[in-house]
């Protein structure tokens, strides 16, 4: 058993042109990301409201109020240094750095956060023990297995993304039907030929090719030949969903 737990982490090894690859293309679409964020700092510490959350464990005492200045800052910083990390301009332990900024813009206000937000402050911690440079990962024994952490980290996402859908109102189109009332998607379901008169057929079909879909993800990016059209499928996916102009979800 030990032997497997080693071979799946450990002998884990990207090439460094792919490396090199996801490098630019994470952290610069982390930068844009994070520029696209600034337009929302206007809407923090209006009226003095914020729920944070670690509200109530006595926690938030610890973290500053979050008001526009801080939001603001916190946005540009953090989409300089994803650009400097994805050019090569900055050490690893910068890639620590981008994700406590994150983790503070995340843990002091509910006003703008979601799950996946959390998910990459966790993927920002483990890329920051990955040896980016090819000389330190030649003297490495150990792997790339931070990428290997990320990669997990994407599946469990992925599981209990399909585990919150597990249910009639969500399988049945309801949800859907409720979510998508306009745009070029909602176009696109009510006019699909179902052969039925039941107007939730459509949104029925749509919500079980997402679960769908967010398994094959799950496991097709621990499948060395799957990876490629696992991550053009994931990228139509969430492209897609971010182009409805229904969900704004971000680019993560």
């Amino acid at each position: 058993m030990s032997s497997i737990w080693n071979r799946f982490w450990f002998d884990f090894r990207v090439s460094t042109l792919h490396l090199a690859v996801f490098r630019v293309a994470f952290f610069s679409v982390f930068s844009l990301q994070a520029f696209m964020q600034i337009d929302n700092a206007a809407r923090y510490g209006m009226g003095d409201f914020n729920v944070g959350q670690l509200a109530g464990t006595g926690l938030e005492r610890l973290l500053p109020f979050p008001n526009r200045p801080l939001m603001l800052t916190l946005f540009v910083t953090q989409a300089y240094l994803a650009a400097a990390i994805a050019v090569g301009r900055l050490s690893r332990a910068w890639v620590a750095v981008l994700g406590l900024l994150l983790g503070l813009g995340y843990f002091v206000s509910l006003l703008d956060s979601y799950q996946h937000h959390f998910m990459m402050v966790l993927v920002l911690c483990a890329l920051s023990f990955q040896r980016w440079q090819p000389e330190a990962r030649s003297r490495s024994s150990v792997g790339d297995w931070p990428l290997r952490l990320v990669l997990v980290l994407v599946s469990i996402v992925y599981f209990w993304a399909i585990i919150t859908k597990l249910e009639p109102v969500f399988l049945g189109g309801r949800t859907l039907q409720l979510q998508v009332t306009h745009g070029w998607m909602y176009e696109l379901f009510v006019g699909l030929p179902f052969g039925t008169n039941d107007p939730l057929a459509p949104y029925a079909f749509a919500a079980k090719m997402v679960v769908v879909i967010e398994a094959v993800l799950a496991v097709a990016i621990h499948v060395g030949p799957l990876r490629l059209p696992a991550a053009l499928l994931g990228m139509a996916f969430h492209l897609g969903l971010e182009l409805s102009g229904v969900f704004s979800i971000g680019l993560f």
